[in-house]
Protein backbone atom coordinates (compact mmCIF):
# COMPACT_ATOMS: atom_id res chain seq x y z
CA UNK A 1 0.00 0.00 0.00
CA UNK A 2 2.85 2.24 0.91
CA UNK A 3 4.21 1.87 -2.78
CA UNK A 4 0.68 2.56 -4.44
CA UNK A 5 0.67 5.92 -2.37
CA UNK A 6 4.31 6.41 -3.41
CA UNK A 7 3.13 5.98 -7.63
CA UNK A 8 0.17 8.24 -6.42
CA UNK A 9 2.36 11.12 -5.50
CA UNK A 10 1.66 11.08 -1.93
CA UNK A 11 4.61 11.86 0.84
CA UNK A 12 5.87 9.56 3.54
CA UNK A 13 3.99 10.88 5.98
CA UNK A 14 0.44 11.95 4.00
CA UNK A 15 0.69 7.99 3.32
CA UNK A 16 1.69 6.97 6.66
CA UNK A 17 -1.61 9.40 8.25
CA UNK A 18 -3.86 7.40 6.28
CA UNK A 19 -2.74 4.02 6.54
CA UNK A 20 -4.92 3.78 9.94
CA UNK A 21 -8.36 5.24 8.15
CA UNK A 22 -7.86 2.93 5.22
CA UNK A 23 -6.99 0.17 7.68
CA UNK A 24 -10.48 0.95 9.74
CA UNK A 25 -12.75 1.85 6.65
CA UNK A 26 -11.71 -1.97 4.99
CA UNK A 27 -12.32 -3.99 8.20
CA UNK A 28 -9.88 -6.25 6.90
CA UNK A 29 -8.64 -7.00 10.15
CA UNK A 30 -5.38 -8.97 10.81
CA UNK A 31 -5.35 -9.77 6.78
CA UNK A 32 -4.97 -6.38 6.41
CA UNK A 33 -1.22 -6.23 7.27
CA UNK A 34 -0.96 -10.00 5.08
CA UNK A 35 0.67 -10.30 1.73
CA UNK A 36 -1.62 -8.85 -1.13
CA UNK A 37 -0.82 -11.87 -2.81
CA UNK A 38 -2.74 -13.86 -0.20
CA UNK A 39 -6.07 -11.90 -0.64
CA UNK A 40 -9.65 -12.77 -2.30
CA UNK A 41 -11.10 -10.59 -5.02
CA UNK A 42 -13.03 -9.23 -2.61
CA UNK A 43 -10.26 -8.40 -0.08
CA UNK A 44 -8.51 -6.49 -3.15
CA UNK A 45 -12.14 -4.81 -4.02
CA UNK A 46 -12.23 -3.45 -0.28
CA UNK A 47 -8.25 -2.47 -0.50
CA UNK A 48 -8.80 -0.79 -3.46
CA UNK A 49 -12.00 1.11 -2.15
CA UNK A 50 -10.50 1.97 0.67
CA UNK A 51 -7.30 3.81 -0.82
CA UNK A 52 -9.67 5.75 -3.46
CA UNK A 53 -11.78 6.95 -0.97
CA UNK A 54 -8.96 7.96 1.03
CA UNK A 55 -8.02 10.48 -2.20
CA UNK A 56 -8.99 14.04 -1.28
CA UNK A 57 -10.83 14.68 -4.55
CA UNK A 58 -13.12 16.68 -5.11
CA UNK A 59 -15.14 13.70 -7.49
CA UNK A 60 -14.55 10.12 -7.30
CA UNK A 61 -15.67 7.96 -9.77
CA UNK A 62 -16.63 4.60 -9.18
CA UNK A 63 -17.45 1.90 -11.63
CA UNK A 64 -18.63 -2.03 -10.82
CA UNK A 65 -16.08 -2.04 -7.48
CA UNK A 66 -18.99 -2.26 -5.05
CA UNK A 67 -19.89 -5.85 -7.52
CA UNK A 68 -17.66 -8.34 -4.94
CA UNK A 69 -18.36 -6.50 -1.80
CA UNK A 70 -20.67 -8.48 1.01
CA UNK A 71 -23.52 -6.93 2.54
CA UNK A 72 -22.01 -5.03 5.41
CA UNK A 73 -19.23 -3.48 3.64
Amino acid sequence: MRLLGAIMGFSRRKIETKIPAIEAFTELGDWFDMPVRMYSSGMLARLGFGVAVSVDAEVLLVDEVLGVGDISF
